[in-house]
């Protein structure tokens, strides 16, 4: 199976054994989309730790969708492993209704197992009984914020590939001088599509 698809309105309990399993039965899926548009519409159980499973398990993977709880830094319990590889065909990454919280933790899970990520979309999750740091109106805000961390972890960690970027980057001398000649700063090259935000390298 190439990909595995549920895309209808259900209150999902999933954790990362269950992930395990799907990725176990099924290691060449290029798509994994459990509830797309939808979320679990529930506090998920699934972690980063269960993501890196899935990714290494299905290297060929290139859009995943799927609700996790982001606060949970055990991507290591995978990436420590010393046959862990990181997924380098994955680029569009829906989070649905994920339990959102410290973006530098989002950032280095992401990147330690899927650093060519570069469309993300997502609202958060919503709960009356959770007192969560990123309530859903700012889900926007976190992503746009996750998205442009990535950019600069590729420009300063992948510099065979992404050395063109130190032209969307400006000093801190130019930041403060204000004479300086200098344009501002572009935005790192993403376009953001209406359903998935879509790479869009400089001419």
């Amino acid at each position: 199976m190439r990909v595995f698809s549920i895309n209808t309105p259900l209150i999902v309990e999933m954790g990362n054994e269950d992930l395990k399993a799907i990725a176990n039965a099924w290691p060449l899926l290029v798509g994994l989309l459990l509830l797309d548009g939808w979320g679990f519409v529930n506090l998920p159980e699934v972690t980063w730790a269960g993501v890196a499973y899935v990714l290494h398990k299905c290297p060929q993977l290139i859009t995943l969708s799927l609700s996790l709880d982001t606060r949970i830094d055990d991507v290591a319990l995978m990436t420590s492993l010393p046959s862990f590889r990181p997924n380098m065909h994955l680029r569009f990454l829906s989070i649905t209704d994920s339990v959102l919280d410290e973006v530098e933790v989002f950032v280095h899970s992401l990147f330690a197992i899927a650093p060519l990520v570069v469309g993300i979309d997502g609202w958060g999750h919503e709960s009356e009984m959770l007192e969560i740091s990123v309530p859903m109106a700012n889900a926007s805000a976190f992503l746009d914020q996750v998205e442009s961390l990535m950019w600069e972890l590729r420009r300063t960690r992948m510099r065979d590939q992404f050395a063109f970027l130190d032209g969307y980057v400006r000093n801190e001398a130019e930041e403060m001088n204000p004479f300086s000649t200098h344009q501002p700063a572009r935005r790192f090259p993403y376009n953001k599509g209406r359903d998935r935000r879509i790479m869009g390298f400089p001419a």
